[in-house]
Formats: C-alpha cells, sequence, structure tokens
C-alpha cells in the first residue's frame, strides 16, 4: 500500500508541474517559410534552437527544441555556422500569422492543446463553450474576427472568448464565469484507496485551473488522488513500475465520480453551432 500511494502521490507531482514549451521546428531547409510548425516539446526540453549555415550565399535552417542549447558562431567543414537559443513559446520564429490552439469541440480539455498556424487573414483566437448539466464543451479555433458574448444555443447557455497575441486562448473558461474573480471548486483527497473519502469540496487557490485526478493500480487495488492545479496534461505513464494515469478538467466538481445523464452528441452539436453562428456574425 505504500508503494502504490507513494507512486501516485509522485506522479501527481510530475504532472501537475509539467508545462511543456513550444518551439517552431524543422529539419535543415533553406526555405524559411517551411520552419513554421509549433511544436510542442518534450518535457525534458527547456530551449527552441534555431541553426543557421551559410554557404555560397545560401542560407540553411534548422529549428528544434533542446534540453540544452549554447549560443555559438563557428565553422563546420568550412561553413559558417551559429545557433541561437531561447526558452519562451515560439521564440524562435519569425512566421507573422498568429499562432492558436485548436480543436473541435470536445469536454476534454487536453485535446485542445494543439498549436495551429492561422491563416493570414485571422486576428483573433477564439474559444466557444457549451455548458449543460455541469459538463462544459469547448471549441478554439482562428478567426477573422470575434465578439465576446454569452448566449444561449438551444437551452444549453454558451460564451464566446476572444484574443489576438500567440497561443492566448490557452485557458478555458466556464461559461458561468461573471468577470469577477472566481475560484474553481474540485474535489480533493490524498492518495488513498478508498474511493468515497475523495468527496472533499475545496475552494482551489485563484491560480488553478484545472481539478486533477491520478490513479496508479498494483495488484488490483487503485489508489486515487484528487488535487486542483495550475496545469495539466492527460497522460498515461509508469511510476515505480505501477501502471497510473491522469484525468483533467476545468469545470466545479467536474473531478467527481456522480453519473452526469446527458446527452453529449447534443452538446458537441451545441458547441459546434455556436461557432457556425459567429462565424456567420449572427
Amino acid at each position: 500500500m505504500k508503494v502504490l500511494c507513494g507512486a501516485l502521490l509522485a506522479a501527481a507531482l510530475l504532472v501537475g508541474t509539467a508545462q511543456s514549451l513550444v518551439c517552431y521546428t524543422c529539419d535543415a531547409t533553406t526555405n524559411t517559410a517551411a520552419c513554421n510548425n509549433p511544436t510542442i516539446c518534450p518535457s525534458s526540453s527547456a530551449y527552441c534552437m534555431t541553426v543557421t549555415a551559410t554557404s555560397g550565399g545560401v542560407t540553411a535552417i534548422s529549428k528544434s527544441c533542446q534540453q540544452s542549447c549554447r549560443e555559438m558562431t563557428t565553422t563546420v567543414n568550412g561553413v559558417p555556422t551559429s545557433s541561437h537559443c531561447c526558452t519562451t513559446d515560439l521564440c524562435n520564429g519569425a512566421v507573422q500569422s498568429l499562432v492558436c490552439y485548436t480543436c473541435d469541440a470536445t469536454t476534454n480539455t487536453a485535446d485542445c492543446n494543439v498549436p495551429t498556424v492561422c491563416p493570414s487573414s485571422s486576428a483573433y483566437c477564439m474559444t466557444v463553450d457549451v455548458t449543460a448539466e455541469g459538463v462544459t464543451a469547448f471549441s478554439k479555433s482562428c478567426q477573422k474576427s470575434c465578439t465576446e458574448t454569452t448566449t444561449t444555443v438551444g437551452s444549453y447557455p454558451a460564451s464566446t472568448h476572444c484574443c489576438s497575441t500567440n497561443l492566448c486562448n490557452a485557458a478555458t473558461t466556464p461559461s458561468n464565469y461573471d468577470g469577477a474573480a472566481q475560484s474553481l471548486v474540485c474535489y480533493t483527497c490524498d492518495a488513498t484507496t478508498n474511493t468515497a473519502a475523495c468527496k472533499t469540496q475545496t475552494s482551489c487557490p485563484s491560480s488553478s485551473a484545472y481539478c486533477m485526478t491520478v490513479t496508479a493500480t498494483a495488484g488490483g487495488v487503485t489508489a486515487v488522488s484528487k488535487s486542483c492545479q495550475k496545469t495539466c496534461r492527460e497522460i498515461p505513464t509508469t511510476i515505480e513500475g505501477l501502471p497510473a494515469s491522469t484525468q483533467c478538467c476545468s469545470t466545479n466538481l467536474c473531478n467527481g465520480a456522480a453519473n452526469v445523464r446527458l446527452s453529449y452528441t447534443m452538446l458537441f452539436l451545441a458547441a459546434g453551432a455556436s461557432v457556425l453562428l459567429l462565424k456567420a456574425g449572427l
């Protein structure tokens, strides 16, 4: 039991602190326009690195995620070569297009972490959320125009959020947000095999954006831990040989075990309808 709970706490610590860097990446190319692929780096990466080499007036470029990086200018096989290092999201790009997180309607916020280079006509990153019976579906996209609204689609409350800088739509904001500081409420518990003990409702710190549930299984026994987190990634992993997994959600008490009778199809359709209506300017 000690090993199981220890593994669970280790998994929670590792996942709770993970927040991957996003870099532009490309293999060696002379076409700089080809170096506009935003990539979520491995958690071990701390740098976005750009390497350039020039010969005969032609410059080749390579961009990548790196654990370590050193700024230097040298000569490789008689070719002048230089490397440049930086440590913030998309810091190694000269791409002029906006970059947004995008996803189709989903209740899993972890699905909404795909960075996308928008068409040059896009000026906004848009997030639409639709909520029914405590479950929220999100949709994220690039848009030419965007208006912040709160409305209803069918009988479901829906809201639209707009921003205009790279990856500004990383966070999700439930449609009941009223503009004031409003702490997330999660079920929380330390590592335990008694799931009934995980029913403490906790008002999270204002910095928390997710309710996280970590489970680890050994010998047919499953331990669970629930907590408030600033960041959260849905990942299956192995800690000390034990299978463990993480689930993330971002609405009040979303990490409970209560059964929710809800037509997810209708919820997704409502979210999709919201995007279509907003695109049409309705």
